[in-house]
């Protein structure tokens, strides 16, 4: 404060100082840059105007166009636009690879139920024998249930280790592209975390119960 820049030959005193603004030049993902605010009488080309008020943008362009044609004919009033139509206008591009990384995780997240369930279910199906022996020898349902979901909870561990892994990765190359998504990805990759594991669970639950009410005498007819 109080210190002077000299811009176009021009000098200049420093009367305050405002926090980071992103998105100036449209672009969100752009780096924040240095940039100065100046007065009317700085002699740029032209400026930019921001209103605030309670009524839709296209009932207030009239009567700005009106005060300003009061002031001076020779001024032009440019495009007048709301603050979140111009915000919508520079998510555009983001939103959309938002909304197409969601389908395809949603479709991720689809195949990895199915491939679980059908894993799993020919895992039961190979043992029909074994699981009758276990059962004919004293083993509970119980038991047999928490076999098959042990085993089915070690790759689904497994798995989201592997996916937290490469999520991390994605994310540092998300970073430059995704505006504030460092600050989000630990409770974002916890959350997913937790309901892929739910998911998993359940989609193993239905084969394992299944295989733990399997009759011994018939299990072993068959084979």
């Amino acid at each position: 404060m109080g210190k002077h820049l000299t811009m176009a030959r021009e000098t200049a005193e420093i009367v305050g100082v405002v926090g980071d603004v992103r998105g100036t030049g449209g672009d969100l993902s752009a780096p924040i840059r240095p940039e100065i605010y100046a007065p009317e009488a700085g002699g740029w080309p032209d400026m930019q105007f921001v209103v605030r008020t309670a009524l839709p943008a296209s009932a207030l362009e009239p009567a700005m166009r009106r005060a300003l044609a009061g002031i001076d004919s020779g001024f032009a009033l440019g495009p007048v636009t709301t603050l979140s139509g111009s915000v919508d206008r520079a998510l555009l591009l983001p939103r959309l690879s938002t909304s197409l990384l969601t389908a395809l995780a949603g479709l991720a997240l689809l195949l990895v139920l199915i491939g679980v369930y059908g894993v799993v279910a020919f895992s039961v199906a190979q043992r029909t024998r074994e699981i009758g022996v276990r059962i004919a020898l004293g083993s509970t349902r119980a038991a047999i249930l928490h076999l098959l979901l042990r085993e089915s909870t070690a790759i689904l561990v497994a798995g989201v280790a592997l996916g937290v892994a490469g999520a991390v990765l994605a994310t540092r190359l998300l970073a430059a592209e995704v505006f504030g998504l460092n600050a989000s990805v630990v409770g974002t990759l916890a959350a997913l975390s937790l309901l892929l594991a739910l998911a998993v669970l359940c989609a193993s639950l239905i084969p394992a119960r299944r295989a733990a009410s399997i009759d011994p005498m018939e299990a072993l007819r068959n084979e």
